[in-house]
């Protein structure tokens, strides 16, 4: 499968799901990005490319943005290709603000 159609893909599943613009809009971009960073197709892309792409890319990156780009890919892996190649990648704590909050 294309990174093309597994996009269009996402999109009707993420359609069908009734998510938000917002999400819709995130996931296929994060989606994409991941695709454009590896230079390989869908069922190609391993836990080990998404580590490289957050060490490389997001590492200075807020929790919350970490958080969403692994969201974004379970989602698309787990619905599309029926494989969640995020599911032994350890999610970032979300940081506090200064009142002792957490953020996003």
């Amino acid at each position: 499968m294309t990174p093309k159609e597994f996009l269009g893909k996402l999109e009707i599943e993420l359609k069908i799901s009734k998510n938000s613009e917002y999400t819709l809009r995130n996931y296929i971009a994060y989606n994409q990005i991941l695709f454009n960073f590896t230079k390989k197709q869908p069922e190609e892309i391993s836990e080990d490319d998404v580590k490289k792409y957050i060490a490389e890319k997001l590492d200075k990156n807020s929790s919350s943005s970490v958080i969403l780009f692994l969201s974004a890919l379970k989602y698309a892996y787990s619905n599309i290709l029926k494989n969640d190649i995020t599911k032994n990648i350890k999610r970032p704590k979300r940081e506090k603000n200064s009142n002792g909050f957490n953020k996003g």
